[in-house]
């Protein structure tokens, strides 16, 4: 009885020692920050020729000056126009803090992509 009256004790006062203790309930974090979406006035505009990758999958447009490694193109895919050879303008940005399997172009944040005739 002793002996578990000393332990019942022992637990109490460590209990109330860790709790003396503890650190201090940081105050709750505001929500973060929700991306702004693009509009038509932000960003390039690069007007240029579709082009493959050497590694599959990836999408280039190419202009006269440079390439740019195109980042977000699954809404435009399956477009009938999207092909080889396609004149098309973008709109988007450079992104030069992503990296990719791809080793060529600048990469590019799409905005928008249409087909020129």
């Amino acid at each position: 009885m002793c002996l578990q009256a000393a332990t019942v004790a022992l637990s109490t006062a460590l209990a109330i020692s860790c709790a003396a203790k503890s650190e201090p309930v940081p105050a709750q974090q505001p929500p973060p920050q929700q991306q702004e979406q693009p509009s038509e006035e932000k960003g390039i505009v690069i007007t240029g020729t579709l082009q493959p990758t050497v590694e599959a999958g990836g999408w280039l447009v190419k202009t006269e000056e440079k390439s740019y490694l195109l980042l977000n193109i699954e809404d435009y895919r399956t477009k009938h126009w999207f092909q080889e050879g396609q004149k098309v303008r973008a709109r988007g940005e450079e992104d030069l803090e992503v990296m990719t399997i791809y080793q060529q172009g600048t990469p590019f944040r799409l905005f928008s992509l249409e087909p020129v005739e």
